[in-house]
C-alpha cells in the first residue's frame, strides 16, 4: 500500500546507510548504477510533484556525486508503471525525463555517466544528454538509430542535437508541420544490420497516430520498402521491387508520392548496394498506383527509425535495425511539386559530400553546395539536421545558409577559400573583438579547422620529433586534448616550413593529420587514435607543405617531392617520374589508389574537385603540369603543361577553367586552362596568360567572375577570370604566406606580420579595415559560426564581434 512519506525533506539515517553501501561497492571495484526512479512503486514516490522531484534529484547529485564509482540511471523499466491505486498516475512524460537529464547535465560537476533503462525504446536515445541506454529486451544496436522530431519555439521541427529539421515546401516556403501534404518526397541512406521484421515492418519514417492519419514508411524482411499514407502498411501492396536493401550494405533510396495524380503516383528509386555511404547513381525501381489522398491533418509526431512516443508500447520490434543517414523530406500542400522528379533527385545527390554528411542540393556554386552538405542529418547517435531545401530546377535550399558552417579542411568547405558565414567581424586588434586566444605549443604552420564545438590544430614539439594533434573548445579556447600520435625523424626543410605544416581535415567523426615525414594519423573527437599510416614517407628539398583533401570517404594528398639520393636536383631542378597522389579510405587508413604524374617537379598545393554533368574529377597541379584524375581509380585523364618548381598555391577552379601560378627567372605568370580533354595536351587548352601579380605561396581566390591574388611581397591583383585582364593592382604592405578567404562580400588577406587587410570583393579596390594582431602569421584563417580563427606563431586567436 502507499505509505505516508514526507517528501519535503530527506531522511539522514537512510542516506548514511545508502552511502555506506556505495563505499562497500567501491572497495570491491564495482560501479554503482544508481536507479533514481524505481518502477515498482508501492510507497507513493511516483506522485511527488515536479518541484519535489527536482529537489530530490538535486539532493542526490549534491550528496552522491562525489563518489567516483557512481553512475546515474534515471529509471529502471519506469515505462511499465501503471496507475497503481487508481488515483496516482505512475508514468512520467518525455518532458519530465528531459528535465531530469538537463539537471544532471547542468549540476553534476563530474559529468558522471547518464542513462535510462526502459522496457521499450520510447525514449529518444539520440538525445544529447544521454550517454548510456538500455532496454529490457531487444538488440542493443537499435537504440542509436532512431530519433523524434520536436517542435521548437520558432515553430520548426528539430531532431536531437538542436538543428532545424528539413521539411520544406516546394516553392511555398518552409512548412510548419506535415499535415495535409498533397505530395511529398522522402530520400536518404539506409544500411540494415538485421532484417528481423516486427509486425507491419520496421519503421523508417513514421508520423501516424491512433486515427491512422499520417505517413508510415517501413522496411520488410526481403529488403523491400513500403509506403502507407493514412493507414497501417500491413494490408496494402505499395512496395518497391523486392530485395533492394542488403544487410551490411548502404543503399540510397527515394520515394515520391503525388495525390494529385490518378495513377502511377508513387515512384521508387534506389542505388546499387555499396560498402560506404558515398555518392551513387539513382535508378527508377518501380512505379505504383496508390492514392489514399492527401496526408491527414490529425497526424502524430514525426519519428525516424521507430514509432513516435504516442505508440511506444509497440516500438521495440518495429525499429529499423541499422543506420539511417542524410534523410531529406520535401512536400507541398497545394500541388504535386513536392514529388521531385528524377533529375532533381540526381541533382540533390550530386551536390556536396557524402560520408557522415549526406544532405545537399544541386547548387549554382560550390560554396552553397558545400554548406548544404555540412548541415546534414545523421540519425546514428549524433544527430544534426539537414538544411531546409526548396525544390526548384537547381534546388539549392536557401535556408541552408542558416546552418552554422563547418570549416573542415584547408581553405574551407569547398577547398576554394569561400564561406557563406554572416555576422563576421570587420575590425579587430590584439585586444579588440578577441573572444579568446590560447597559447599553442611547438612549431607548426598548419591552419585551424572547425567542426561543431571543436577547433583542431596540429603541431610538432621536441625539435619536430613529437607529432601532435590538439582539440580546443570553440567557445572558450580551452585545450580539450593534446595527443601525440607518433614520433618522426625530422628531415630537410626550407626555413619558412615546419615539421607540421599540412592542415588536417575532418569528416565530423574523425580528424586526420599528416606530418613532415609523410605519416598520417586519424583520431576520433575524444582524442583516441583510430588508425595510423606510415607507408608513404616523404622527402622534399623544401619539406612537406601540401594539405589534405577529404571527398566522399577519400583522403587525398599530393606527394610531389624530390630525391633524397646523391642527386638532389631530381624532382626539384630536374623533372622526375616519382611524384604521385595517394587516396586513402578515411575510415581505415588503407590505400584506395595511387596516381602517377609522369615527369614533374616539386609542388605543395592541394588538389580540387571538378564536378560536371553529375560526375566528379580530381584536378591537381605539380611543378610542371596540371592534370585530371579519376576519383574512382586514380587513372590520369589529361595533362596540360605549365612552368614552375616548388609551387605552393593550391588548385583553383571556376567557370570551367583551372587557374595556375608558376614560373621563375622572369617566366612567372598566372595561366588559365580549359578543364577536361584527354591525353598529353601540352598548352593546347591554354585560354590566357597574365605575367603580372603571380603569387608564389598564397593561393588565389575566385569571387564574382574575378580572380584575386597576393604576391609574397604584398601586391594584390584583381583579374577578370574569363580573360586575365588586370582590373586593378595595389600594394597592401607587408609580406604574405597565408591564402586569402572571402565572406559577406569581403576578402581577408593576412600578412606574415599578423595584419589582416579586409577589402571589398567588388571590381573596385576599396580597403574596409586593417587589423593588426602583432604576431607572425603564415597559416590561413578559418571562418566558422560567425568567428574568424587565426593561428599565429604562438597563439590561436578567436575573433568575433562583441
Amino acid at each position: 500500500a502507499y505509505g505516508k512519506f514526507d517528501f519535503s525533506r530527506p531522511a539522514p539515517a537512510f542516506w548514511r546507510q545508502f552511502e555506506q553501501r556505495i563505499l562497500d561497492l567501491q572497495k570491491l571495484n564495482i560501479e554503482a548504477d544508481l536507479i533514481l526512479w524505481h518502477p515498482y512503486d508501492r510507497w507513493g514516490f511516483a506522485r511527488m510533484s515536479d518541484e519535489q522531484d527536482d529537489r530530490y534529484l538535486r539532493y542526490c547529485i549534491a550528496r552522491l556525486g562525489a563518489f567516483r564509482n557512481v553512475w546515474w540511471s534515471l529509471a529502471n523499466e519506469f515505462d511499465f508503471m501503471s496507475n497503481l491505486d487508481g488515483k496516482h498516475p505512475g508514468r512520467k512524460t518525455m518532458d519530465d525525463w528531459d528535465r531530469f537529464f538537463a539537471i544532471l547535465q547542468r549540476e553534476d560537476p563530474h559529468q558522471r555517466l547518464r542513462g535510462i533503462h526502459n522496457g521499450a525504446t520510447w525514449y529518444d536515445h539520440a538525445s544529447e544528454p544521454l550517454v548510456r541506454a538500455g532496454f529490457a529486451a531487444g538488440e542493443v544496436p537499435a537504440l542509436k538509430f532512431h530519433g523524434t522530431a520536436k517542435r521548437a519555439e520558432d515553430g520548426s521541427l528539430r531532431l536531437p542535437g538542436g538543428a532545424p529539421w528539413g521539411w520544406v515546401a516546394a516553392g511555398e516556403g518552409v512548412l510548419d508541420d506535415l499535415r495535409g501534404l498533397r505530395s511529398f518526397t522522402i530520400m536518404g541512406w539506409l544500411k540494415p544490420e538485421s532484417l528481423e521484421i516486427g509486425s507491419g515492418g520496421n519503421r523508417v519514417v513514421f508520423c501516424l497516430n491512433g486515427s491512422h492519419s499520417g505517413i508510415d514508411l517501413v522496411c520488410h524482411a526481403d529488403g523491400r520498402l513500403r509506403l502507407a499514407v493514412n493507414e497501417w502498411p500491413d494490408g496494402i501492396r505499395n512496395d518497391s521491387s523486392p530485395g533492394r536493401l542488403q544487410i551490411g550494405k548502404w543503399t540510397i533510396f527515394a520515394v515520391t508520392y503525388d495525390a494529385t495524380r490518378a495513377d502511377e503516383n508513387v515512384n521508387w528509386y534506389f542505388s546499387a548496394p555499396q560498402d560506404g555511404p558515398e555518392k551513387a547513381a539513382l535508378a527508377r525501381d518501380r512505379k505504383t498506383t496508390y492514392n489514399p489522398g492527401p496526408v491527414g491533418t490529425d497526424i502524430g509526431p514525426l519519428a525516424i527509425g521507430n514509432f513516435n512516443p504516442t505508440m511506444h508500447r509497440y516500438g521495440l520490434d518495429r525499429q529499423f535495425r541499422g543506420e539511417i543517414r542524410g534523410l531529406q523530406l520535401f512536400g507541398s500542400r497545394v500541388s504535386g511539386r513536392g514529388a521531385l522528379d528524377q533529375a532533381t533527385l540526381e541533382g540533390l545527390l550530386n551536390a556536396g559530400r557524402q560520408g557522415r554528411n549526406q544532405s545537399g542540393a544541386a547548387a549554382p556554386d560550390t560554396n552553397q553546395r558545400e554548406i548544404a552538405s555540412s548541415c546534414a542529418v545523421t540519425v546514428a547517435g549524433r544527430a544534426s539536421a539537414p538544411p531546409s531545401l526548396a525544390a526548384r530546377s537547381a534546388p539549392l535550399l536557401a535556408a541552408a545558409t542558416a546552418c552554422a558552417e563547418n570549416w573542415a579542411q584547408f581553405r574551407g568547405p569547398t577547398g576554394q577559400g569561400h564561406s557563406t558565414e554572416t555576422g563576421l567581424p570587420l575590425k579587430w586588434s590584439a585586444t579588440e573583438n578577441v573572444v579568446w586566444k590560447t597559447p599553442i605549443p611547438g612549431e607548426s604552420w598548419s591552419s585551424p579547422i572547425v567542426w561543431g564545438d571543436r577547433v583542431f590544430l596540429t603541431t610538432a614539439t621536441d625539435n619536430g620529433q613529437s607529432c601532435r594533434v590538439l582539440a580546443l573548445e570553440r567557445e572558450s579556447g580551452a585545450i580539450a586534448w593534446n595527443k601525440e600520435v607518433f614520433r618522426q625523424v625530422p628531415g630537410h626543410k626550407q626555413d619558412r616550413n615546419t615539421y607540421a605544416t599540412p592542415t588536417p581535415a575532418t569528416d565530423g567523426e574523425r580528424v586526420v593529420a599528416c606530418f613532415g615525414d609523410g605519416s598520417f594519423a586519424a583520431l576520433n573527437f575524444a582524442g583516441d587514435v583510430v588508425w595510423t599510416n606510415r607507408d608513404y614517407m616523404h622527402y622534399s628539398e623544401h619539406g612537406l607543405a601540401s594539405s589534405l583533401l577529404l571527398y566522399r570517404g577519400l583522403l587525398i594528398m599530393a606527394r610531389d617531392g624530390s630525391s633524397d639520393g646523391e642527386d638532389k636536383s631530381l624532382g626539384w631542378q630536374e623533372p622526375w617520374d616519382r611524384a604521385f597522389i595517394v587516396a586513402l579510405d578515411v575510415r581505415t587508413g588503407q590505400q584506395r589508389w595511387t596516381a602517377r604524374r609522369g615527369l614533374s617537379r616539386i609542388s605543395h598545393g592541394v588538389p580540387a574537385i571538378w564536378e560536371r554533368d553529375g560526375k566528379a574529377e580530381l584536378v591537381s597541379e605539380a611543378g610542371d603540369v596540371v592534370q585530371g584524375f579519376s576519383l574512382e581509380t586514380g587513372e590520369r585523364f589529361w595533362s596540360s603543361q605549365v612552368i614552375g618548381e616548388g609551387k605552393v598555391p593550391s588548385t583553383l577552379i571556376a567557370e570551367g577553367l583551372v587557374f595556375t601560378a608558376g614560373g621563375w627567372g622572369g617566366r612567372e605568370s598566372i595561366k588559365a586552362f580549359r578543364l577536361g580533354g584527354s591525353g598529353e595536351l601540352q598548352e593546347t587548352r591554354l585560354v590566357w596568360e597574365q605575367k603580372k601579380g603571380m603569387p608564389k605561396v598564397p593561393s588565389m581566390l575566385y569571387v564574382n567572375s574575378h580572380l584575386f591574388a597576393i604576391t609574397d611581397n604584398g601586391i594584390a591583383t584583381c583579374l577578370k577570370a574569363a580573360t586575365g585582364e588586370v582590373v586593378w593592382q595595389e600594394r597592401l604592405g607587408g609580406n604574405f604566406s597565408a591564402s586569402p578567404v572571402s565572406a559577406e562580400g569581403r576578402i581577408y588577406f593576412v600578412s606574415d606580420e599578423g595584419e589582416t587587410t579586409v577589402i571589398d570583393s567588388g571590381p573596385t579596390f576599396h580597403v574596409l579595415a586593417k587589423n593588426p594582431l602583432g604576431e607572425k602569421v603564415q597559416a590561413s584563417p578559418a571562418l566558422s559560426q560567425g568567428r574568424i580563427f587565426i593561428r599565429t606563431e604562438r597563439h590561436l586567436f578567436c575573433i568575433g564581434a562583441k
